[in-house]
């Protein structure tokens, strides 16, 4: 597989048509699988939503995948499975000390669409206050689900 940082050497999956750990003689990461780089924030060496490197930048896919691989835990390569709460301790702990501005994704309870922008969306269902939203607090729904109700 050819790479950022040269041809693979090594190729692990971590969760098949999902994530893939891949190393080259000089460096790695992790490539995200086609059918879910819209579920990503673009990584922060590379501005990419397939390639996310081994230093830092796999802890934006882990984390914004975390749901999907959570999901289908007991297919996970053992390793990740294995280690699976501690990865995502380390993940939180790489995007909090080298990535603290990196905009948050936001999620559209109906249809499960994703995106950092929040003017693509607005709140519904509202109950109270929330530090995101100061003054209120509900579900986040995109204009396309708002449109059809």
């Amino acid at each position: 597989m050819r790479t950022p940082w040269g041809n693979s050497q090594d190729e692990q999956v971590i969760l098949a048509g999902v994530l893939t750990a891949v190393s080259t003689a000089s460096h790695g990461g992790f490539f995200v699988h086609k059918d879910y780089r819209t579920d990503v924030r673009p990584s922060p060496t590379l501005n990419s939503t397939t390639w996310f490197e081994e230093d830092c930048d796999w802890a934006v896919a882990w984390l914004d995948l975390h749901d999907v691989l959570s999901t289908n835990k007991s297919e996970l390569r053992s390793y990740y499975r294995d280690n699976f709460d501690q990865i995502t301790d380390q993940a939180k702990g790489y995007i909090e000390t080298y990535f603290p501005d990196l905009p948050e994704m936001n999620t559209c309870y109906d249809c499960g669409y994703k995106s950092t922008d929040k003017g693509e969306f607005t709140l519904i269902n509202i109950e109270k206050p929330s530090s995101d939203y100061p003054g209120y607090e509900g579900d986040l729904a995109c204009w396309s689900c708002v449109g059809k109700q």
